[in-house]
This record gives structure tokens, sequence and C-alpha cells, in this order.
């Protein structure tokens, strides 16, 4: 729990006792549960994914001997992963973000589940052009370990890139507006690249939005398409529009 001492210096010191820890995993799992974890800062991600990786050892330890595990009314396992996966879940994607400054990781997770009440907050509040990535994937391997994601609404992949480009879109069109009676060549020319540029930066993540519907096109019977003149004049009519549908159903 020391705030002065860092996970390296807490490695040498009980290296040697790493067995017999893992060996007393009930009662190592109850102070965490009871005076390690409550005192540890959220954003202090290094320290946390240290304890989730304790939590995991503890668990697969009892899993291997067989002895029972330690039972929490008060919290329930919604996940579909054992105790000891889900811990070492938590422990790789709370490493990914450490540079995340901003993160509060127990808004993300709880010893137990996921911080329903606070996750989409979190994720969204800390999403930046140099985080976006970073985020989308924990969110991806976090929410697939639960089978009522869309139940529990929580955000998807797909929902942290839609976040971040309908953030870029929204300043855009803000900084566009106040530009919009503006005649001069210089200030329109400057107002593209930077159209331009918004695009650059947010393509992939348009791209992993609309990956769904490239599938989905790409599956429609190549018979259908070809009952009719393909031409571009063709491509959003009716019957096109109607194939399309077909195939989403």
């Amino acid at each position: 729990m020391s705030e002065y001492w860092d996970n390296n210096d807490i490695l040498n010191e009980i290296s040697e006792f790493r067995e017999d820890i893992v060996r007393s995993a009930k009662g190592v799992i109850d102070m965490i549960y009871s005076d390690v974890y409550p005192e540890i800062d959220g954003y202090n991600k290094e320290r946390l994914s240290y304890i989730y990786g304790i939590l995991s050892a503890c668990h697969s330890y009892l899993k291997r001997t067989n002895e029972i595990e330690l039972r929490y009314p008060e919290h329930v396992h919604t996940h579909k992963l054992e105790p000891f996966q889900y811990y070492k879940v938590l422990e790789e994607e709370c490493k990914k973000v450490c540079f995340i400054d901003g993160l509060n990781y127990k808004n993300i997770a709880g010893l137990d589940n996921l911080n329903f009440e606070h996750f989409n907050e979190e994720v969204c509040k800390n999403i930046h052009a140099s985080t976006v990535t970073a985020l989308a994937n924990m969110v991806q391997s976090l929410v697939s370990m639960y089978v009522d994601v869309l139940a529990k609404g929580l955000i998807s992949q797909q929902g942290v890139y839609k976040h971040y480009v309908l953030g870029l879109l929204a300043s855009l069109e803000g900084r566009s507006e106040a530009q919009s009676n503006c005649t001069d060549y210089e200030k329109l020319q400057a107002a593209l690249c930077e159209v331009e540029l918004n695009y650059d930066s947010c393509r992939e993540y348009i791209q992993a939005l609309l990956a769904f519907w490239s599938k989905l096109v790409d599956d429609i019977p190549g018979d259908s398409i070809d009952a009719w003149s393909y031409e571009t004049t063709n491509y959003l009519n009716s019957n096109w529009l109607s194939l399309c549908i077909g195939a989403f159903r």
C-alpha cells in the first residue's frame, strides 16, 4: 500500500516468500479485499495491476489444489470466466493503459466485476487521439468477458471509435460555422486542409465502425446482383436496398 515503494521494490522484498504467499491464498485474498485494495488509488494502475496478478495467482493455486474458493455473498460473478482468469485479464489490460494518467481504473473494474456504474463515463472522458486505440482494445477485452453486454449498457469497441470521431466532427463543425461566410481563398484552402487532416486522423476508426456493413455487402449473393444491371445510377435504387435489407435479415 505504500506510495514510497514501487512494484520492483516489493517484488525484490517478497520474491523469496512468493510460494508461501500463494500457499496462504485464502488469507491473502481476504486481506486484499478488506485492507489492501481499498487503500490503493485508482490512478495507480501499476500497483492495481500487481494486485490483480496476486489475486490471479492465489485463485489459480486454489483451483489447482481443489481447495474451496472464498465466497463473498455481496459480490456476484456474472462474467463467464473463472476468478483466476478474470483477474489475469484485469492485470493485463490495466498494464496496457498505465500511460493514460487521467484514467481511474477503479472506475473501470472492481474486485469481482466491472464497474458498470462508472465504466462508460470513465472511458469516454479519457478518449483522445493518443488513447483511443488503447481504450478501444481495452474495452473489447473487458466487455467480451460478459454474455449480456448489451443488457449492462457497456460501451463497445466501435462505441469508443464513434465517440472519438463524433467529437472530432463536432469540433470541426463548430470551427467551420464560424468561417462559413469567408470567401478568402487562403482561408478556404486552410479549412479544406483541416477537413482532410481530421479525416486522415479518424479514417481507421470510421472503417472499424463500417466493417460490419462491408461484410454485409460482400455477402450478398452474386446471382442476386447479376439479376439486374449494375450501374452507378442503380447503386442506391430500391432493388439494391432491398437486397441489402434481405442480407441483413
